[in-house]
């Protein structure tokens, strides 16, 4: 699902996987800027907002468990610049639903990781 919106500074890390809630690699910080998604922790759904400055023609969104499983991809493909927002809605790919738990979400344009965080699930 896609709404429109945009960040903030702390920075984690978790099994090899960085983890900067709203904030941007250093490497590009005027390409993105990034709200961590809302609400954390969340039980039914929760919104990642970002922006981009310019058009990318390979942007991905994933979801990874606490073992760095890819649980689902929320984007992957083409955006323009501007405001987006994506919800997950605590489920996998094949629609089941995730059990409660820690999960982490990357963005990366053009197969850099740009920014990460994470986010609690409740059921």
């Amino acid at each position: 699902m896609w709404v429109s919106g945009f960040g903030d500074n702390r920075v984690y890390r978790h099994e090899g996987i960085a983890c900067a809630p709203a904030s941007v690699a250093a490497s590009a910080p005027a390409q993105i800027s990034l709200i961590p998604m809302t609400p954390n922790p969340f039980s039914e759904s929760t919104r990642l907002e970002f922006n981009l400055t310019r058009s990318h023609s390979d942007t991905n969104v994933g979801v990874y468990d606490a073992h760095g499983r890819l649980v689902r991809t929320l984007v992957q493909g083409i955006l323009s610049a501007g405001p987006h927002a994506v919800v997950w809605d605590g489920r996998d790919h094949a629609g089941k639903t995730m059990p409660s738990g820690q999960y982490f979400y990357e963005l990366q344009l053009t197969g850099k990781v740009l920014a990460s965080g994470k986010v609690l699930l409740i059921r």
